[in-house]
């Protein structure tokens, strides 16, 4: 997990493109504390991963694969 301080306004502005990363939700993903679909990249890691989420660890779905079942 990225131990970055994110700005409000920034926060505020990953909150407003959720309904862009929803088709990406990851197959594993739980909807807990932390969330990639609703944090965005306060929620995600790059280190050694290729981009997973930091809460249910999975990795957003391609625009290719988004009608795989849940």
């Amino acid at each position: 997990m990225s131990q970055r301080q994110w700005p409000p306004e920034a926060l505020a502005l990953f909150a407003e493109y959720r309904d862009r990363r929803e088709p990406h939700r990851p197959l594993a993903c739980d909807d807990g504390p932390r969330c990639w679909v609703r944090d965005g990249p306060p929620s995600i890691s790059h280190v050694g991963t290729g981009g997973q989420c930091t809460g249910c660890r999975g990795t957003p779905r391609s625009p290719l694969n988004r009608w795989a079942k849940r």
